[in-house]
C-alpha cells in the first residue's frame, strides 16, 4: 500500500495499492485499524475492496495507472488520488478524485511541464522522471485545494537526487473547483544518504497544513540495512511562483523546509513508512500527533479476506433489492 487517509467520524482508513495492475487490479480498499491504549496498531479489518476504473469506465488495463496517494474528499463520498505515470513509454501522471465505487468524478489538469515529451531513441526532453512523480498529495483549506509533490525533480528543471546534490522537485497547487492553477513552488529534495539508492530517495509524502505550510516525509533506501526517513515542515512563504514555467530558472527561490523529525536516531522502523495522516491522539492523549506516517506493520503483513471479494463495489445498475443494500454499505461511510 502507498496511500492511507482518516476519516475520524467513522473511524475508517481508505487507502490504494502500489500497484500497476500487473498484481491484481488497480485498487483501493476502506479499512479499519484499531489501536490499543498505548497507541498502537492492532490488527486491521478490512472493509471493502474498490476496483479503480478509467476515464472510460472501465477497469484500468495493467501498466495504465501507477497509483500512490489518496486522500478522502471533505464529505466522504469519494476520494482523490495520483498517478505517476511511465514517462519512458510517454503515460502521463494524473490527479483524478472517484466516487466510492471507483468511478471517475474528474480529472485535475496538471501543467504542462509536467507531461511526456520524448526526444531521440524515446529519452525524456520534459516530464516527471519514471517512478519519481506525484507520490506525494493532499488536500487542504476544508478539501478546497490540492497540493502534490513531484518525488524528485523534473527532466527539464534539474537531476534527481544524488550524493553530490539535493533535487528541485515541483509543489503544485490546484483549486478543487475550478482546476485553476494556484502556485508551483520548488522543494528541494536532500541528497541520498551515504550508502543508499538514487532511484529509492526523494519525497514520499506530504500533508497540508494551511495554505502554504506543509508537512514533507522525506525517504531513502539503504541496501542491507532498509529506510531511513525524516519529517520536514516547509513553506512556500518566500518561495517564488514558477507557475507556468517550461523550466525552472536557475535563479528561483526554493521553498524553506525544517526538520522536524528523523527515523535515524530513534528505534522506530522506516521500513514502511510511505502514508500520513494528521490527526487528534486517541482520548488518552493529550494534544495532536502526526499519525499513521507509517503503514501499521500489520496492515503490510495481513493478508486481505477472501470473503472480501463478496463486498467489492459493482459499478453495474443493482436490482431494487441491491440498492438497498448498497444505501445500506454505503451509509457507513458518509
Amino acid at each position: 500500500m502507498s496511500g492511507l487517509d482518516y476519516y475520524r467520524p467513522t473511524d475508517t482508513y481508505v487507502a490504494i495499492s502500489d500497484n500497476r495492475g500487473e498484481e491484481g487490479p488497480i485498487r483501493a480498499y476502506t479499512l479499519k485499524v484499531p489501536l490499543d491504549r498505548a497507541g498502537k496498531p492492532a490488527q486491521p479489518h478490512f472493509q471493502r475492496l474498490i476496483r479503480l476504473r478509467d476515464t472510460n469506465g472501465q477497469l484500468y488495463a495493467p501498466r495504465t495507472a501507477d497509483t500512490e496517494s489518496i486522500p478522502w474528499t471533505p464529505n466522504h463520498h469519494g476520494f482523490v488520488y495520483t498517478s505517476e505515470g511511465e514517462a519512458k513509454v510517454g503515460r502521463a501522471g494524473f490527479i483524478r478524485q472517484s466516487d466510492l465505487h471507483g468511478n471517475v468524478v474528474r480529472d485535475f489538469p496538471i501543467p504542462k511541464a509536467y507531461a511526456p515529451r520524448l526526444g531521440t531513441a524515446n529519452t525524456p526532453v520534459s516530464v516527471i522522471r519514471d517512478n519519481l512523480g506525484f507520490e506525494s498529495m493532499s488536500l487542504g483549506q476544508g478539501g478546497a485545494t490540492i497540493a502534490a509533490l513531484s518525488e524528485n525533480a523534473l527532466v527539464q528543471d534539474g537531476p534527481s537526487a544524488s550524493v553530490d546534490s539535493s533535487s528541485p522537485a515541483r509543489l503544485l497547487k490546484i483549486d478543487r473547483a475550478t482546476g485553476a492553477n494556484l502556485g508551483e513552488f520548488i522543494y528541494p529534495v536532500d541528497r541520498v544518504a551515504p550508502g543508499a539508492l538514487p532511484v529509492a530517495t526523494g519525497a514520499s509524502e506530504m500533508l497540508t497544513v494551511d495554505h502554504d505550510t506543509f508537512l514533507t516525509l522525506e525517504r531513502s533506501l539503504i541496501p542491507d540495512k532498509g529506510f531511513t526517513a525524516k519529517i520536514y515542515q516547509t513553506s512556500t512563504t518566500g518561495g517564488d511562483n514558477v507557475a507556468g514555467a517550461a523550466s525552472i530558472p536557475k535563479t528561483a527561490t526554493p521553498t524553506t523546509k525544517e526538520l522536524i523529525f528523523d527515523f535515524g536516531p530513534t528505534s522506530m522502523s522506516a521500513s514502511s513508512i510511505v502514508a500520513r495522516q494528521l490527526q487528534e491522539s486517541p482520548p488518552w492523549h493529550g494534544s495532536p500527533t502526526i499519525g499513521a506516517w507509517q503503514l501499521p506493520s500489520a496492515i503490510e503483513r495481513c493478508r486481505v479476506p477472501t470473503n472480501l471479494r463478496m463486498q467489492e463495489v459493482s459499478r453495474k445498475k443493482p436490482t431494487s433489492g441491491a440498492s438497498r443494500q448498497r444505501r445500506r454499505e454505503d451509509s457507513h461511510f458518509r
